[in-house]
C-alpha cells in the first residue's frame, strides 16, 4: 500500500439540538470534498436526547459514503467549544477544520486551504470568505467581498477578529 502524500485534515462538525436533515447537509459538504485525506467528527453537544443521538447515529451511518465519520455524544452538555476540544483530543489530522452544524463547505474549501497552507509553512491559519444563502428570500450574498488580509495579521485579529 502506497503512503498518502497528502496532509491529513481533521473536519469537525458540533451540533446542539439540531434537525439531522440539517446536520446532514454539513456533513454531505464535507464528504463531497474534493480533498481526500479527510478524518471527520461529528460531535453531538445534547447528550439527553436519546432520540436525537439516535437519529443522528443512523443519518451518519446512512450519509458517510466511503468515508468513515466518528460520532462523538458528549457525556454532558459543554458549548461548541468544549466539543471541538473533544474531537481534537481524537484528531490525527495535520490540520484542523471546524464546520457548523447549519453550514456548508463548498467542495474545494479544504483542497485550496490545505495548497495555501502547504505552500506558506509558516502561516498558522488560513480563511476564506463565506456566502450568505437566504433560502426563503430566495438570495444569496458574499460575506467579506474585499480582499482577505494576508501575511502577519495576529495583532489585527486581536483588536478586531474579521474571520
Amino acid at each position: 500500500m502506497s503512503e498518502n502524500k497528502e496532509p491529513l485534515v481533521t473536519a469537525v462538525i458540533t451540533t446542539y439540538k439540531r434537525k439531522p436533515e440539517i446536520v446532514k447537509r454539513a456533513l454531505d459538504s464535507i464528504v463531497g470534498q474534493t480533498y481526500n485525506n479527510l478524518e471527520i467528527f461529528v460531535v453531538n453537544d445534547c447528550p439527553s436526547d436519546k432520540k436525537l443521538v439516535e437519529d443522528l447515529q443512523n443519518m451518519i451511518t446512512a450519509s458517510s459514503e466511503d468515508r468513515t465519520v466518528h460520532y462523538i455524544v458528549v457525556e454532558k452538555n459543554g458549548g461548541a467549544c468544549r466539543a471541538r476540544n473533544l474531537a481534537l483530543e481524537k484528531a490525527q489530522g495535520k490540520y484542523f477544520a471546524c464546520l457548523d452544524d447549519d453550514d456548508e463547505w463548498l467542495p474545494k474549501k479544504i483542497e485550496l486551504q490545505v495548497r495555501a497552507l502547504e505552500k506558506h509553512q509558516d502561516a498558522a491559519i488560513a480563511y476564506c470568505n463565506a456566502v450568505i444563502k437566504y433560502a426563503d428570500l430566495g438570495k444569496e450574498t458574499v460575506r467579506n467581498k474585499k480582499k482577505q488580509n494576508e501575511g502577519n495579521i495576529y495583532y489585527e485579529l486581536i483588536g478586531k477578529n474579521n474571520i
